[in-house]
Formats: structure tokens, sequence, C-alpha cells
């Protein structure tokens, strides 16, 4: 259960990423300065920590009616890889907690 909850950070750290990345590329995120990337990378994982607390509020509205996944843009499909993530977390735990 350990390796799994550490998987699912790993997945989560990396969708922080990529959603940084996604974001500097269209213009909606600074890209931070070559000193301080340790800083905001623990500062994109808190974003996404919070987004992730959004995101499990409203899952019990959003249910059904949803697009197929391969009808989604990419930001989508990452909102809700994050969506089912959170829920996993929610129901097992994160990495580093008993």
């Amino acid at each position: 259960m350990n390796e799994m909850k550490r998987r699912v950070a790993a997945i989560l750290e990396f969708i922080s990423q990529m959603k940084a990345e996604v974001g500097a590329e269209t213009g909606n995120i600074a890209t931070p300065p070559s000193g301080s990337s340790s800083v905001a990378a623990s500062a994109m994982t808190r974003g996404v920590e919070a987004e992730l607390a959004g995101m499990l509020a409203m899952q019990g509205e959003d249910k059904g009616g949803g697009k197929d996944f391969t009808d989604m843009s990419s930001s989508e499909m990452m909102s809700d890889l994050l969506r089912s993530l959170a829920g996993w977390q929610n129901e097992f735990g994160k990495y580093g907690e008993k």
C-alpha cells in the first residue's frame, strides 16, 4: 500500500509540472528564475494540493454526464486524473502518512 501511495504522489508531482509547463507555454504562468526551481516546485505542489481539495469538494456534484476521456483536451484530462487521484488519496491516505 505504501508503494501505491508513493506512486500516486509521484504522478501528482508529474501532473503539477506538466500543468506548469502548459501554463508557461500559453503565458498563464510565469517561468521561475533558474535559482528558485525547488521553491517553485514546492509552490506548485501546494497549488496542486489546493486544487485537489477543491476538486474533492466538487466531486459529488460532477458525477455522470462527463465527456469520454479520449474526447477531452489535455487540461481536461489532467483535471480528470487529478480528481481521480484525489479521491484515491482521500480513501487510502497520502504517502508518508500512517
